[in-house]
């Protein structure tokens, strides 16, 4: 088939020696068979195999990672390819399916002619993974807790005071899942923008992880809280009627100011170096940067003004004080001056120190009533 046979004829003459030899050369056309009689697979095609039939489909699962076709040419002579790869009748071959598409597996029939050739395609399609967890969680700050295991979803992340804010660098069980952090995407093993965390706060960050098949999703969760500032220093002190000594630090905790009589008392103005901070002037409640109400002095009578700050942590404090003093009166001048009888001379004047009084010969007592000017003076008449 598909070649040449030779067919020869000899003939002896009668003499039993001469002879002579015809030939005749048989050309037979080669077969122009270029059919399967079979194509068994592993897997179940969408429709019976017939060799008239050219296209078929298959569906398989997700864990089918490759599916064996064994073509059987009806022509023993014909030729197979699968794929670009030769392939000898009735001896298997695989094709490896690509998970969540379709991979197609083509099988080419060459007739012995060389020329007829007949193309059979299956088109497998692979189930889509449902695989939604992560093989990995890491935060840029801090620990998990507890410690990241892939059928664990939820998780608490303390970090210091000092940091402002954190990423997350998930990793996807499954190379194909989507990977998405506080509803952004996120590439399998890359970190996530930055995510601010304001002091003493929680936030909840979600990491949803979204498998191939784009239904199947799980969502792990991360409660991040950030430790509240311990800053309990004063940013500015200052109190009205005179000036602090020495002038204002926030690390120094002792003040001392003095004031004129005259200023009978003082407001403390305060502002906090931490906006979480909170604050008491003498036990009231002070707003930062506001002032307390007026705080009565006494003259010549020391007082301490105690201004308690307190964290946002609610539990570190730091105690500033001022002693003020209020300086005596140095008025000795009468606000009024008068006489049981008789007229003083010049009329009474507070700064004028003498006088007379003219009286009747008659008149043997005289009674004099001083008014101090200052309420703190004492006064002493003829001595007493």
């Amino acid at each position: 088939e598909g070649g040449q046979t030779t067919i020869s004829i000899v003939v002896t003459a009668q003499d039993g020696t001469t002879t002579k030899t015809y030939q005749i050369v048989v050309s037979r056309a080669a077969s122009a068979v270029a059919t399967l009689s079979g194509l068994a697979t592993t897997g179940t095609l969408g429709a019976a195999f017939s060799g008239a039939s050219l296209s078929y489909t298959m569906s398989v699962a997700n864990a089918v990672s490759s599916v064996s076709f064994t073509p059987t040419s009806t022509s023993s002579v014909a030729t197979i390819t699968a794929n670009g790869a030769s392939v000898t009748s009735g001896t298997a071959w695989v094709l490896t399916a690509a998970e969540g598409g379709t991979t197609t597996a083509t099988v080419i029939v060459v007739a012995q002619d060389g020329v007829t050739k007949k193309t059979y395609t299956v088109a497998v399609t692979r189930a889509a993974s449902t695989v939604s967890t992560l093989g990995g969680l890491t935060p840029s700050s801090g620990s998990l807790s507890p410690s990241f295991v892939a059928g664990t979803i939820s998780y608490s992340l303390a970090i210091e005071n000092a940091v402002a804010s954190v990423r997350f660098t998930p990793t996807a069980t499954h190379e194909a899942a989507a990977l998405t952090v506080n509803a952004v995407a996120v590439a399998s093993g890359q970190a996530s923008g930055l995510l601010a965390v304001a002091e003493g706060a929680t936030v909840t960050v979600p990491v949803v992880v979204t498998a191939q098949d784009g239904v199947s999703k799980t969502t792990y969760t991360v409660t991040v809280t950030r430790a509240s500032s311990v800053n309990a220093l004063l940013g500015s002190l200052i109190a009205s009627g005179g000036s602090l000594s020495p002038a204002f630090n926030s690390n120094t905790a002792s003040y001392t100011m003095a004031v004129p009589t005259e200023v009978s008392s003082t407001t403390v103005g305060i502002s906090t170096a931490h906006g979480g901070a909170a604050c008491t002037v003498d036990g009231t409640s002070v707003a930062s940067g506001q002032s307390a109400g007026a705080i009565a002095l006494v003259a010549g009578v020391a007082k301490t003004i105690t201004v308690v700050v307190t964290a946002q942590d609610g539990t570190t404090t730091k105690s500033y004080t001022i002693a003020v003093t209020r300086s005596l009166s140095t008025n000795a001048l009468l606000s009024g001056l008068g006489s049981s009888v008789g007229a003083l001379a010049p009329a009474f004047a507070g700064p004028t120190a003498s006088y007379t009084a003219s009286v009747a010969h008659a008149v043997a007592t005289m009674k004099v009533t001083p008014t101090a000017g200052h309420a703190g003076a004492t006064i002493k008449v003829g001595g007493v």
